[in-house]
Formats: structure tokens, sequence, C-alpha cells
């Protein structure tokens, strides 16, 4: 499957992701191409569409410059049913707001082992806020890329 992958500088380093034909994005990675690529299926392809990525760019981009608190651009994540779910849940988590693990999997009525699977497998993140999950009583937990970067996203909100 070809999608268009675009990487970009930004104030935390470098951010790539990829969109697919309806321009709904399907990954991100903090690092470059190839960063990305290991979030991905490996029978995804990546080309080049500077059109297509423009306005994921953009926004991202002003996020991260502090210009947006909300992303408008579509996501199409893979994933099981729950982790729909979850991502879903993590959708909800205002800007600037955290929850906990056991707060969501209270909402969902699971265990946070299996929230904290789901956000661990959420290929979309910053746009599908995983960063906004915490361990109990606040404490900054696992994120795919490190914790310094997780705090740094919720101390740009004012979450931190």
């Amino acid at each position: 499957m070809k999608v268009c992958a675009h990487s970009m500088t930004t104030p935390m380093g470098e951010f790539s992701f990829a969109v697919n034909d309806q321009g709904a994005v399907i990954a991100t990675a903090f690092g470059d191409l190839e960063a990305l690529q290991s979030r991905c299926d490996d029978a995804v392809e990546f080309t080049s569409d500077p059109a297509r990525t423009a306005a994921a760019a953009g926004e991202i981009s002003d996020y991260l410059e502090g210009r947006v608190t909300h992303f408008r651009t579509p996501v199409a994540p893979k994933g099981t049913a729950f982790q729909q779910r979850v991502w879903q849940a993590l959708l909800a988590i205002p800007y600037g707001e955290t929850r906990t693990y056991g707060m969501i999997a209270e909402e969902l009525k699971t265990g946070m082992r299996a929230v904290g699977g789901a956000c661990g497998a959420n290929p979309v993140a910053l746009i599908v806020p995983c960063h906004r999950v915490v361990g109990k009583r606040g404490h900054l937990t696992g994120f795919a890329f490190g914790i310094d970067t997780k705090h740094r996203l919720l101390e740009l909100e004012g979450a931190a």
C-alpha cells in the first residue's frame, strides 16, 4: 500500500507522518522517515506528495508552536475494535488536561493494563493524544518517544 509521507523540523525535533489517499493521518513519529516506517505495516510504501501532506504539516507545526489546541486533520489509525475504543477516549481528553490509565479503564469498563497496551499501540501519537495519559497520582509513564518528549508536550499544553 502506498501512502504519502512527510518529515519536518519542529521545535521538538524532527517529526514525520503518513497520510492515506483521503488525507487522513495513519501514522506519526517523533523522528525521521525510518522511525515512521517502524510504526507502519511492512506492506506500507512511502511516496511524496507535498500537496497531500500540506494541511497536516501546517496543523502539526501550528500545534507544536502553540498556535492551535485542537487537530482538525482526520486520522485513520489501524487497530483492533478495543484499541479504537481507547483511542476515541484519548481524543476526548481536552487540551491541557490529563487522565490516568485507571480513569480511562473505568470509563471503558476494562483493565488498566489493557488501556496501557492500547495507548502503546497508538500509531498516531500527538494527534491521538496518548501523551495526556498519566500514571496514578499524575506520574509520567510510558511514551513511545520517551518521557522527556511526553513532559515537553504536556508542558506545551500547560498540563505538566
